[in-house]
């Protein structure tokens, strides 16, 4: 499975896996750290797919799907995390054609 770096230096939006023509991007693990206490929301293009996720200083969130995937983009779409400070981690991710 390929796998993505998770790199945010401030608040915004941040591209994490460009979008591929006519593939949904499925996230299978996560890991995410954050130095300071923010909220993190993780985008389909500019659509968000998960709720606002409240991280602690110094906290983050370490997660596994166990079924299908954690979340997923729209196809076409990029993956993209929103954050209100920096942020660092990777992710599991594949391409889904269907």
């Amino acid at each position: 499975m390929p796998t993505a770096k998770i790199a945010v230096s401030g608040s915004g939006t941040t591209e994490v896996i460009p979008a591929k023509a006519g593939a949904k991007i499925k996230v299978l693990r996560l890991s995410i750290f954050c130095a300071t206490a923010q909220t993190v929301t993780w985008k389909s293009g500019t659509t968000a797919i998960t709720g606002d996720m409240a991280v602690g200083a110094n906290g983050g969130e370490s997660s596994t799907c166990v079924k299908d995937c954690l979340f997923e983009t729209s196809a076409g779409e990029a993956l993209n995390i929103t954050t209100t400070g920096a942020a660092g981690g990777h992710l599991e991710y594949e391409h889904d054609f269907t």
